[in-house]
């Protein structure tokens, strides 16, 4: 009777302690969490539809890549770089084709149809709502210190897929979800340890609704230019295109700026003993902390945008607007200890050539590095001078540019004619980037 009371005893006592011990291991979650990359969450916040919808991909995407045919499918996907990055879009990828291995047959299921078989709804409901509310959203894979798509080892690792909310700001955290459809919390400003899914809005294509888009100005232009009025991809609700190639080409067809016949070559100015168009040469970071601040880990590689404007003597204000993107390693030399900025090559992007009587002695160059969400306005505003007869008169240009709520402002810098534009060019200082302007 003893030995049996002790045995009992044993066992309340063994019990005692595995909940203690497993008292104490919540405890440390509890101290660790304000420190930690990792938390677990209960709720998220989804104030717009894109957040559903992101949400609910994100969910079912996580729960589906116990498969490795998918986890396979993602990275081909991903290392395709259809846009330069590592990412695809849902809208052009959901009729691919994944074979499953089950257990006792092989089954062909399209990708869409994965994304929605945890749902009430339909896979054909959720579908039609990221083509008609959501075209952009996409899936990427990240280039971390540590891994990226090239290095995911399919077979051994199953990631979080995490989504990034419309509203997202710095402060904020980047909801995530494992393979058993737990949730969690991802810090914006730290690196995951290990390599995450996004499913996030493509901020390198842009589209045009077919109802709407022979109201837009853009749009029109990309109609009278062969190079590039094709689009990329189009559905029976729009037309997709590559940003950088309907910036980049739009010289071709002459929408790089207005008229201008060159210099005079009677002034005293360098641009007035020249006759070609002012090109943008290169830029660099001005340190470190300006590079990181606008280079989260879950957007993907660095996608710049510049709008150069320039006003006319009757008050009228023209554009050039110019998009430029490349890998993070392409903006920082990497030593064994730190990183340091380095010089981006701009191609020789051209922007327009400056008759000083049509544009006045000075133009605005806004800088963004692109990212997704609501539009807003950004004001801006630079005065110019023109020689109207004998008499000078400056203007004043109020502007408002739109951007998306997720850009990161890079600042501006107001260009003069009189600036040189020999060599390597006028090197110009926005507070966060240097860029250069040559002839």
């Amino acid at each position: 009777m003893l030995v049996k009371s002790i045995k009992n005893l044993s066992k309340i006592l063994v019990a005692i302690m595995l909940l203690l011990i497993y008292s104490c291991e919540d405890r440390l979650v509890d101290d660790l969490e304000p420190n930690s990359k990792l938390i677990t969450t209960q709720e998220f916040e989804l104030p717009t539809l894109k957040d559903e919808i992101a949400s609910e991909v994100a969910l079912n995407l996580a729960t589906k890549l116990e498969h490795i045919e998918l986890r396979n499918f993602i990275k081909e996907k991903a290392i395709e770089q259809f846009d330069g990055d590592y990412n695809f879009l849902i809208e052009l990828a959901k009729n691919e084709a994944i074979a499953l291995a089950e257990e006792d047959r092989n089954t062909t299921v399209k990708f869409g149809e994965l994304l929605s078989e945890n749902l009430q709804r339909s896979s054909a409901d959720l579908l039609e709502s990221i083509s008609v509310n959501y075209p952009l959203l996409q899936v990427a894979v990240p280039s971390l210190s540590h891994s990226d798509a090239e290095s995911w080892d399919t077979e051994l690792h199953i990631p979080l897929v995490a989504f990034v909310p419309s509203n997202y700001e710095e402060t904020h955290k980047i909801p995530a979800y494992d393979a058993k459809g737990n949730k969690y919390l991802l810090s914006s400003l730290e690196e995951p340890e290990q390599l995450v899914i996004v499913v996030s809005e493509n901020e390198r294509t842009m589209i045009f609704d077919k109802k709407t888009a022979m109201n837009d100005d853009l749009y029109a232009i990309i109609q009278q230019c062969d190079a590039i009025r094709t689009p990329y991809f189009s559905n029976r609700n729009a037309e997709f295109y590559l940003r950088a190639d309907v910036f980049n080409r739009m010289e071709i067809c002459g929408g790089s700026g207005g008229p201008g016949g060159g210099g005079s070559g009677t002034g005293t100015c360098d641009r007035d003993r020249k006759s070609g168009k002012d090109r943008l040469n290169q830029m660099i970071f001005n340190s470190m902390n300006d590079f990181n601040s606008v280079n989260e880990w879950f957007d993907g590689g660095v996608d710049l945008e510049v709008t150069v404007f320039f006003g006319q003597a009757n008050g009228a204000v023209t554009k050039v607007t110019k998009a430029f993107y490349g890998k993070d390693k392409k903006f920082k030399n990497c030593g064994l200890f730190d990183c340091d900025p380095k010089w981006f090559d701009l191609n020789d992007a051209e922007i327009v050539t400056w008759d000083k009587d049509t544009y006045g002695d000075a133009m605005l160059y806004s800088w963004i590095e692109k990212d997704s969400g609501d539009e807003i306005k950004w004001k801006l505003s630079f005065s110019s001078k023109f020689k109207i007869g004998l008499a000078s008169v400056t203007n004043t240009y109020s502007i408002e540019r739109t951007i998306k709520k997720g850009d990161d402002i890079l600042g501006e810098s107001v260009v003069e004619y009189c600036d040189n534009t020999d060599g390597n060019g006028y090197t110009y200082n926005t507070g966060k980037i240097k860029f250069q302007v040559k002839q």
